[in-house]
């Protein structure tokens, strides 16, 4: 029996170590980035999530009770992180930081197994690398990243009743946001590829029918709830009506195509040097599981794409999905690495040139980035935006803010008037029409003070002038009529009125 020598032994636990530690520096970095440290100030679609988690956790029920038009799965995981923070965005944050974490340690294992070490570490720096740019923090997209990343596990592995796993991941999905469900279909059309060359038909037929029972396990089991509690009319107004007026409104998919390029240029540059290296890979050419991987992100590649451009809006966030095919695609270039001949300088040039370059980019994103964290709180403005509103509205008493900055409402810590938490839906013509009258009846009921953000807020028209819209004027006159401007929110352009 041969014994493998020690300095062997220490050489692999060695490089074990500092491969497991290169891996936790990644991460780490990654759950930094969108820690409430570097996050002072709540974005928009944030604090909305926030706020509806605190509704939750209060006993209101999305869309019934507040309105949004995300799909009702990223409230609960909001309401799930308050709970384990006690009310903390740094539970909210932990919520995310598992699974994000546990996605990227996955996606490594994935390309370890396939394509090797350095492959693996070169596709994580990629998908770190474009992280930097569109990350959001407790955004529905980061959401998905796990979902999607267990279904390419999933297909490639071959894992038995893969049907039924897929259609809950995809229940999931779509419960986050439809036109994220991309991983699961591609890895659905790979499983049944998979059945129909070796068992035929039938199992194919099986595996739909697994995958379909899976989606209505949890689809059903949502609908069961919202029903239950009166509130399915909403959801399917809020998040597929609302979201067909929305996207059939306003957006550019080529300038968010262009857009999304140039956010993710480096991973996409070497994703396309990825393809080509996979493609012509020399003298060794690439096994069944690497042209398997291969395909898998070439396939979710041209299926995520089009998904992420559907409103044609250029938010950064919508190209995190992007980030699992071009890390997938970018780690072939490591194939093309070992297939150069070893020693040649010509070989290694281009070997070092992309690590430099890619790790030249991480450095400055997340250097970019990073800046609030290193700047130590929220930028003076917000800051006194956020104290002017506590000052001028009591601790007990609501306000309704005509615009969409629902998070200064949460980091004031005070209550929205009514069910629409935001007035952006009152600006969708065929949509605002519909719920013109329950916005009046809630401000006349309630007579809260009102903070309009016009000054400040592109999604905002001034309550000041003439109403944009015929179904507004009702509401304008009222404003008009039974309001008077008490003065300005320190730090922003944002004018504030109460009562007569």
């Amino acid at each position: 029996m041969e014994v493998e020598p020690k300095n062997q032994i220490a050489g692999s636990r060695a490089g074990g170590i500092a491969e497991a530690a290169l891996v936790g520096l990644i991460v780490l970095v990654v759950l930094i980035l969108f820690s409430p440290a570097n996050t002072p100030v709540l974005p928009r679609d944030e604090g909305v999530f926030v706020y509806i988690g605190q509704g939750i956790l209060e006993g209101k029920v999305p869309y019934r009770d507040l309105w949004d038009h995300k799909g009702p799965l990223i409230y609960y995981i909001n309401a799930l992180g308050l709970w384990v923070g006690q009310h903390s965005l740094w539970g909210i944050w932990l919520v995310e930081a598992l699974m994000l974490a546990a996605s990227l340690v996955l996606l490594y294992r994935l390309l370890r197994t396939t394509l090797g070490r350095g492959a693996a570490l070169f596709g994580l720096l990629l998908w770190l690398a474009g992280f930097a740019i569109v990350m959001g923090g407790n955004v529905v997209e980061e959401y998905a990243v796990p979902l999607s990343v267990l279904a390419v596990v999933l297909a490639l592995q071959r894992t038995r009743r893969a049907g039924i796993w897929l259609g809950i991941l995809a229940g999931l999905v779509f419960m986050l946001r439809p036109n994220e469900v991309a991983g699961a279909i591609v890895a659905l059309l790979f499983v049944l590829g998979d059945h129909l060359q070796a068992d035929g038909r039938k199992a194919v037929i099986r595996s739909m029918l697994e995958f379909g029972g899976g989606f209505l396990l949890v689809g059903g089991g949502f609908a069961a709830y919202f029903a239950s509690n009166h509130a399915l009319s909403d959801l399917l107004s809020s998040v597929f009506l609302f979201n067909l007026y929305y996207v059939s409104t306003g957006g550019n998919p080529i300038l968010s195509l262009l857009s999304g390029a140039a956010y993710l240029a480096v991973p996409a540059l070497f994703a396309v040097a990825g393809v080509l290296a996979g493609l012509f890979a020399g003298r060794s050419p690439l096994g069944p599981d690497q042209k398997r991987l291969l395909h898998m992100g070439a396939a979710l590649f041209i299926v995520v794409v089009p998904l992420s451009l559907l409103s044609g809006r250029v938010y950064r966030h919508y190209y995190i999905p992007w980030l699992l095919p071009l890390s997938i695609l970018g780690s072939f270039c490591c194939v093309w690495f070992r297939t150069a001949r070893a020693g040649s300088r010509l070989s290694r040039a281009p070997w070092v040139l992309s690590w430099f370059i890619l790790i030249l980019t991480v450095v400055v994103g997340v250097r970019i980035r990073i800046v609030p964290l290193l700047a130590h709180g929220a930028p003076p403005a917000e800051a006194q935006a956020v104290e002017s509103l506590r000052t001028l509205a009591p601790a007990k008493s609501a306000i309704f803010i005509w615009g969409d900055e629902t998070s200064y409402a949460v980091m004031a810590g005070r209550k929205l008037a009514g069910r629409y938490i935001y007035t952006s839906p009152l600006l969708v013509p065929s949509y605002g029409e519909t719920v013109a009258a329950q916005v009046l009846a809630d401000v006349s009921a309630s007579r809260p003070l009102i903070i309009d953000t016009s000054g400040s807020d592109p999604a905002a028209v001034s309550l000041a002038g003439d109403a944009p819209y015929p179904y507004l004027v009702p509401l304008y006159t009222f404003v008009h009529q039974n309001y008077r401007v008490i003065g300005r929110v320190s730090g922003k352009d944002w004018t504030v009125w109460a009562p007569k």
